[in-house]
């Protein structure tokens, strides 16, 4: 029988860590390289061959998505740019993700007592379409989400010891790492901490006895938090003037918040509608209403998720990606609420019973089976399907240019008007130079390429003697309203 049970409490998360990984991993490599996609690998690339990451202010995010890039490449043995894939930079996200399919239940939700509210925030969080979605791409979100929640669980609902107080604070230290945005969770937590706190304990008594307990706790987690995130700022020691800057990206960060850049507040909406009506409005009744049921763990995710979703609506700067620091609080909340409805269902026979919790499974996981029809609500200024046409077209280019008689060494491009993101990325394994305007391609000799890449209405603006060296090799969309045109120098 303990066999039984020590085999099943590894073997359920297991299964879970499967699932979510295979979720995510699958057709992880169909979607086009976002614009923040390509420029992050193009810093990863950039550290594969030698060069030591620099953190700037001005780019805002944190580095621990490029470092655990890097480890991963340079143990499947990559060390340039040209060699990365779609594949190999986000399985970082979709790895992470996974695991914190497991693991931010486990630390909510400890014990038997607890197993059905566990087993279905799982399922939740494993099927959740909106998680999956943003898992496939290889930007800082979903580390930032499941470092953060999964300190939270440690600090608030795990056993009060040193040694989780230490992991809670490598969790937060490389939330912090993340994301400048790691701030507004820490806030948001710190208000459903206060609420379960002087919900539950007002008239706990024992609380001065652990005062100097809670101390120490505090100082390890602290501690521990701010030495993970410095090691990462500072490039394990590389550069200690990024601990600084670190501070300053929240300035930026706050200018932006300003900008009213992004989403409006119905596509918010929009995007909440695909969590499910169950995951959001039931949780949140629940905890209103049952006043009976209600518990530490519900007091805290609802005050926590509930200010955290506030405050993304709050902020002018809306990007569809804030909301999924949001999903872990609704799928925790559902699931103790599920766990709930299954007390209140305890005169029903065993078999209802096991009816109704399996029935709970499927409505957690159905919106997966949506993602195809809601997916594009998660989008913002997506990469068009038509970038994948200068690869081939590229490709014939070179074989052109090599019968031709030309050393295939000497092929190059030049992509005239600036750097459009993220077509360096698909020109990785070709020599490629890049100006910012016409004038500038002109003056630097970027038309004696064998190819040349500008926006379609750029080349009429090309000097005739120019222009009529070149024929027609594709146009492509790059992203709406922006198509580019690349020809090719015409053989002589």
């Amino acid at each position: 029988m303990k066999k039984t049970k020590k085999l099943a409490a590894f073997g359920v998360p297991a299964a879970f860590f499967a699932v979510a990984a295979a979720l995510r991993f699958y057709g992880i490599a169909e979607n086009p390289m976002h614009s923040d996609e390509a420029v992050q690998a193009r810093i990863v690339g950039d550290m594969l061959a030698g060069s030591h990451y620099v953190y700037n202010a001005a780019d805002l995010h944190g580095p621990t998505l490029y470092f655990f890039a890097e480890w991963i490449c340079k143990f499947f043995g990559i060390s340039s740019f040209p060699e990365l894939t779609e594949t190999l930079l986000r399985s970082v996200p979709a790895l992470v993700g996974a695991f914190g399919c497991v693991a931010i239940p486990q630390t909510f939700f400890r014990g038997n007592e607890n197993k059905t509210a566990r087993i279905l925030a799982c399922t939740a969080l494993t099927f959740g379409m909106f998680p999956i979605f943003f898992a496939q791409y290889f930007i800082q979100e979903t580390l930032l989400v499941t470092f953060g929640w999964l300190a939270a669980g440690i600090l608030f609902f795990c056993k009060k010891n040193l040694r989780n107080a230490a992991f809670a604070g490598l969790s937060a230290g490389l939330a912090i790492a993340s994301k400048e945005t790691w701030l507004l969770m820490a806030i948001c937590f710190f208000v459903g901490g206060c609420a379960a706190f002087f919900a539950k304990n007002k008239r706990d008594k024992t609380f001065p006895r652990e005062r100097k307990k809670t101390f120490a706790r505090t100082i390890v987690f602290a501690g521990t938090a701010l030495l993970v995130a410095a090691a990462f700022y500072s490039s394990f020691g590389k550069n200690p003037r990024g601990i600084c800057d670190a501070f300053v990206a929240f300035g930026g960060y706050s200018e932006k918040s300003a900008t009213g850049t992004g989403f409006g507040s119905c596509e918010y909406f929009e995007i909440l509608r695909t969590f499910g009506i169950f995951l959001c409005a039931f949780p949140f009744a629940a905890v209103l209403f049952l006043k009976k049921y209600r518990s530490r763990e519900m007091l805290f995710l609802a005050f926590s998720t509930g200010t955290l979703l506030c405050a993304y609506f709050f902020f002018e700067y809306k990007m569809p990606w804030l909301l999924l620091g949001v999903f872990p609080g609704i799928a925790l909340l559902a699931g103790t609420t599920g766990e709930l409805l299954l007390e209140k269902t305890s005169k029903l026979q065993m078999p209802n019973r096991r009816i109704l919790f399996w029935g709970l499974c499927v409505i957690f996981a159905f919106p997966f089976f949506l993602r195809k029809k809601y997916s594009c609500a998660f989008e913002y200024a997506p990469t068009s399907d038509g970038i994948f046409e200068i690869v081939p077209a590229i490709e014939n280019a070179q074989k052109t240019f090599s019968s031709n008689g030309g050393n295939a060494e000497n092929f190059g491009i030049s992509v005239v008007g600036k750097v459009y993101w993220p077509l360096p990325w698909y020109l990785r394994k070709t020599h490629s130079g890049y100006w910012n305007s016409l004038e500038e391609g002109v003056r630097g000799n970027a038309f004696s390429a064998p190819v040349v890449i500008m926006e379609t209405e750029a080349w009429q603006s090309v000097p005739a003697e120019i222009a009529e060296g070149f024929s027609p090799l594709c146009h492509f969309s790059l992203r709406e309203n922006l198509v580019l045109e690349a020809r090719e120098k015409k053989s002589r």
